[in-house]
């Protein structure tokens, strides 16, 4: 038996489910598959690589294995007097030279092998779990590129040395053909005149090479790949360079430009490719009936919120400053805390990488003091602010490509867009700019299960949700729409703190799987000091409780009921309502104030009937606006365009004039018992001791006048 059949046959008695070179890793839990098998460069055996970081030693101990059963052949014993010494030290540096990581050769290796390569983080710990890869000698590379010059490929840092020594600029990847190449490495040789791919000669080498040139070919690269002169199996370029020959002689591998036929644009990772021989069954596999319904797929696995499952993919849809990115940041702080959201229960921490092209960090710092969060709450949040990607997300494979190797530096389970469409440059009418998006973002997140979510604003109409091609609410898995019903503000002159309270509605309009909740009624508190700093800890969102049976907020039976508890009088017109919602804090559509006045103009028969016919038991009036507001006002640092400023004191608003309150002079001992002003001498000789425009309805009018009418809108 063979190394591959003896680990392929432990992973299928172990459960991991997978295909070809790509399963999943038995040593730790999970989804998706992120265990390579490949073929050892010496062809004896096969190397076996967690992609998410787990140790060769723990995944061949969870197989139940021995690292000698990754050989074909046993290797010969060490000899016990041969001391393991270390060889060599490569440093792998950034861009600026900042070391990241190193790779120690020692000789001999382990279990008989000749040599063992380790990394070590760059404070000598062996944990290198995170850790950003790049290519070995990127200063140089880079600067190479950016020139326009020649780079070297090679598939060792021992080769790229030599290479070095004799004034080449060459590199190689960490960790070796076993690892596979990543587009990002490629990122790192754009703008090369050439870049020469040097293979060693056996079919690892080779088809690595291969791997490597189909990647810099896609970004448009320019590239060859060659091998060594010294016509010996296994020979590389170390060999191909002590015997004495030179750049010049290097080999051409025919065909060098051309990608492996199941290479693919959006294909998550090549080392998870087919190899040759594999059976065609493995590439288009059959349902298999029973094994399907045998799976509990009642078993969801939502995140916080449950709006939507880990790896799924949505779009959060809303007009602006109805408070999209507070939503969406304090799900976050919520999330990567573990903390409970939207009454949903506790759950484990999550990773998030939030790229952020719309608020500055002055909003993001003020909202998180909001939310209650310190530093140290935010280690799970990686926030790039204003990323400067080399093109659009939709239009340049070379910017994705720099996405998605940010989204491989660390463990992710959720990525954000804010806002979406200043990450494209394509029209957002053209479906063709959300295919590209899909392919080149969504699809690698969605096959590493990673969930995705992009903010998105709304289009001049509203009732037709997020602007652009309907294509965009196709290639994601749910839309969600948040729009701001209601806001109300108190002002509480004792403490000096502002109370806002704001009614929110997240309406899912399309989804795929139609699984969870369509609806949630949503309440964002906040506390805001006298200048305009927002207290710490003081802002948050909740589910609206709200009884069974009484009108969604919104809806116009729902303004009918805020203005019956406001006493507004029911003869006021259209125009009279709106300037008393807009003082109550409550916003509504034009179109829904008429149906409002409307139904309260019919009279109580007409009214819907889990509405009160009569005031009586109506709930006290809502607290007002206080005079520290100003329009647009939503959330913290979200003031449209004067975030944190202190708000101006507004004067009190003309009261408008009561029946009898014009024309005849007045006396100054008949005064309004509420605002204190004199009274109409006619109107207080009747009983009244209040204008109407003042207190309408509150009986401050005598017994026998209760039949007088109102004063009309």
């Amino acid at each position: 038996m063979t190394a591959r059949d003896r680990v392929l046959d432990a992973l299928n008695n172990r459960g991991s489910r997978g295909r070809g070179n790509s399963w999943q890793c038995p040593a730790h839990e999970d989804r998706s598959p992120s265990l390579s098998i490949g073929p050892r460069s010496d062809g004896n055996g096969v190397v076996v690589v967690c992609h998410t970081g787990c140790e060769t030693e723990d995944v061949v101990a969870a197989l139940g294995l021995t690292m000698s059963d990754l050989f074909d052949e046993p290797l010969p014993r060490p000899d016990p007097a041969m001391p393991r010494r270390r060889t060599a030290e490569y440093p792998y540096t950034d861009e600026a030279g900042e070391v990241l990581f190193r790779v120690e050769r020692w000789e001999p290796g382990k279990n008989g092998r000749k040599k063992d390569f380790i990394q070590r983080a760059a404070d000598g710990g062996y944990k290198t779990k995170g850790i950003r890869r790049v290519l070995y000698r990127l200063p140089d590379v880079v600067a190479a590129a950016q020139d326009g010059g020649t780079i070297i490929v090679c598939e060792g840092e021992k080769d790229a040395e030599a290479l070095a020594r004799i004034g080449a600029v060459a590199t190689t990847m960490p960790g070796g053909v076993g690892m596979g190449w990543r587009d990002d490495y490629t990122a790192s040789l754009r703008g090369a005149g050439e870049v020469v791919i040097i293979a060693d000669r056996d079919d690892a080498g080779i088809t690595h090479a291969r791997k490597v040139a189909a990647s810099l070919t896609r970004f448009g690269v320019p590239c060859r790949i060659t091998l060594p002169a010294v016509e010996r199996p296994k020979a590389d370029v170390s060999d191909h360079l002590a015997a004495g020959f030179g750049f010049a002689d290097l080999v051409p591998l025919d065909g060098s430009g051309e990608p492996p036929a199941d290479e693919g644009m959006d294909e998550p990772a090549p080392e998870a490719e087919q190899e040759e021989g594999e059976e065609p069954t493995d590439r288009f596999p059959a349902i298999d009936w029973k094994s399907a319904f045998a799976t509990d797929f009642s078993r969801i696995d939502w995140l916080p919120g449950r709006f939507m499952e880990r790896g799924q993919q949505a779009a959060l849809v809303g007009p602006g400053k109805a408070g999209k990115s507070i939503f969406v940041q304090y799900w976050i702080f919520c999330a990567i805390t573990g903390r409970p959201f939207l009454g949903d229960d506790r759950r484990e921490p999550l990773n998030v990488l939030y790229f952020d092209r719309e608020n500055n960090l002055r909003d993001i710092v003020t909202r998180m003091v909001a939310f209650g969060a310190t530093p140290d709450d935010l280690d799970r949040l990686d926030y790039r602010l204003f990323p400067r990607f080399s093109g659009s997300l939709d239009q340049s494979a070379t910017a994705a490509a720099e996405l998605i190797a940010i989204v491989d530096e660390r463990p992710r389970d959720l990525v954000v867009f804010d806002t979406v469409s200043r990450f494209i440059t394509g029209k957002e009418n053209d479906a063709d700019t959300w295919l590209q998006f899909y392919g080149r973002v969504h699809a690698p997140l969605k096959a590493r299960t990673i969930a995705g979510v992009r903010l998105d604003h709304m289009g001049k109409d509203e009732e037709r949700g997020a602007r652009g091609n309907s294509a965009k609410s196709q290639d994601v898995d749910h839309v969600w729409e948040l729009t701001r019903l209601t806001e109300n503000k108190r002002y509480d002159a004792e403490t000096g703190i502002e109370h806002i309270t704001t009614g929110l509605k997240l309406n899912r309009t399309h989804t795929r799987s139609g699984l969870g909740e369509d609806i949630f009624l949503i309440t964002r508190v906040g506390q805001r000091r006298k200048g305009g700093l927002w207290v710490p800890g003081g802002t948050r969102h909740e589910l609206t409780d709200r009884a069974l049976g009484t009108p969604e907020p919104g809806s116009a039976e729902w303004i009918v009921q805020q203005l019956n508890a406001a006493r507004v009088p029911t003869t006021w017109g259209r125009d009279r309502v709106s300037r008393k919602l807009a003082e109550l804090g409550i916003r509504a559509r034009k179109e829904k104030i008429e149906e409002a006045v409307k139904i309260r103009k019919n009279g109580p028969e007409n009214l819907p009937p889990n509405l009160p016919h009569d005031l009586e038991g109506v709930p006290a009036p809502l607290p007002g606006a206080g005079f520290d507001e100003f329009p647009g006002q939503t959330c913290p640092a979200g003031d449209g365009g004067r975030s944190g400023q202190p708000l101006q004191n507004l004067p009190a608003p003309a009261l408008p004039l009561g029946r009898g309150q014009g024309g005849g002079p007045v006396q100054a001992e008949h005064a309004c018992t509420v605002c204190h002003t004199a009274l109409d001498p006619g109107w207080a000789s009747r009983g009244y001791d209040t204008h109407i425009g003042c207190d309408p309805m509150t009986g401050s009018h005598p017994p026998e006048l209760d039949h007088a009418p109102h004063d009309a809108a």
